[in-house]
């Protein structure tokens, strides 16, 4: 009994060649879109971290910011600790001075009340910090931490609200408001105060140091060199100081 073998034909082998590649391409169109959405979800992943650690950590500072507008002590001997809260400019990029309570640290020197800025550095978010002096005259300063907060930012804005009154909302705005029970001046009630305010050069100062006041509210805009995945290339938030003075109040922007 002869045996008969088979033999395929080149049409066959084309259809089997042209089956096979198409499944490959369909199982490495696969594998790339997989690749792509990991990529994607990881990119996400690192920049809501990144930005929530921002936003934590301006809050645990901005919302703990203290100025003692009673610092006169009188008894000799006594020193005077810093006590601040403004905004300033330098080499057009703002940043943003003030004390605040840093609670118990690590190292003694920065508990309790310290020295911050937040500024930007070389492309980076920065917080320096430094603790209180022990002699005013002596003003040491040698101590400092410093802190990255973002890398990869591109520009840095501060605005202050300091809320209406009854007055404000009739249109009545002092010639030059002072604070209660200070002869320095305060801000203008109802007023977004900040360096990049267009409205009046009035208020293109930022929150400035003679307010001898903290901003019931707080807005900073990070705005990144390159625009995020996940995010706006300007990202904001708001912060509330509850040691303010005055009360914040809810507003809408664009009414």
């Amino acid at each position: 009994m002869k045996i008969r073998r088979y033999n395929a034909t080149l049409i066959e082998v084309v259809i089997a060649m042209a089956l096979a590649a198409t499944l490959m391409a369909a199982l490495l169109g696969y594998y790339w879109t997989m690749s792509r959405a990991n990529a994607l979800a990881s990119s996400q992943r690192q920049e809501a971290t990144a930005v929530r650690y921002v936003q934590q950590r301006l809050a645990s500072v901005i919302e703990s910011a203290t100025l003692d507008t009673d610092n006169n002590p009188s008894e000799i001997g006594k020193s005077k600790k810093l006590s601040c809260f403004f905004s300033t400019t330098y080499n057009s990029s703002e940043s943003l001075v003030f004390t605040f309570d840093n609670g118990n640290d690590a190292i003694p020197a920065f508990s309790n009340n310290v020295l911050a800025r937040i500024y930007l550095d070389d492309g980076a978010l920065m917080m320096a910090i430094w603790p209180q002096p022990r002699d005013e005259k002596k003003h040491e300063t040698a101590m400092m931490k410093k802190e990255v907060l973002l890398r990869d930012v591109g520009d840095i804005q501060f605005s202050f609200f300091s809320p209406p009154t009854s007055d404000s909302l009739k249109g009545l705005l002092p010639a030059m408001p002072l604070s209660e029970g200070h002869e320095t001046l305060a801000p203008y009630p109802g007023i977004w105060y900040s360096h990049s305010n267009g409205a009046s050069d009035l208020f293109r100062n930022g929150w400035e140091k003679r307010f001898n006041m903290l901003p019931p509210l707080v807005k900073v805009s990070i705005t990144m060199e390159t625009p995020l995945v996940s995010f706006p290339q300007t990202i904001s938030f708001a912060f509330q100081i509850p040691d303010s003075k005055k009360s914040s109040v809810i507003y809408w922007e664009g009414i």
